[in-house]
């Protein structure tokens, strides 16, 4: 007994620090999704595919090409019709009207002043 009562007191002596406690998150409201896009109709879009193709067919140029010019013209980036949102329909359609009103007629591109189709130079 007295050989521990000597370990005892040769060991140093741990002094404990009082345990922190958890920080307790303060409460906070969970944060809202921003809300989803609103997406553009099949028919919506369908009918815009519609017109931008017989538009294509009037001015003798590919529906791609058109469409493609469209996209760049409402400066919505590179989007998929299949995803697209209700915004850039919009912007779509908007830059396709403002194609469509700002386009040559083809039965009168190239023709003089007097309606006439200039002859062909060979």
């Amino acid at each position: 007994a007295t050989n521990r009562t000597q370990e005892t007191q040769q060991r140093p002596t741990r002094t404990t620090q009082p345990r922190s406690t958890p920080r307790r998150e303060e409460h906070r409201p969970p944060q809202q999704a921003a809300p989803a896009e609103r997406m553009a109709g099949n028919d919506d879009k369908q009918k815009l595919l519609d017109r931008i193709k017989a538009f294509s067919k009037e001015q003798h140029r590919d529906a791609n090409e058109v469409y493609t010019a469209v996209v760049q013209r409402a400066n919505v980036g590179t989007v998929k019709l299949g995803s697209l949102t209700l915004e850039n329909f919009v912007a779509l359609s908007a830059a396709f009207q403002d194609m469509v009103t700002t386009a040559p007629d083809p039965e009168t591109a190239g023709a003089g002043d007097d309606g006439e189709v200039p002859p062909l130079p060979f």
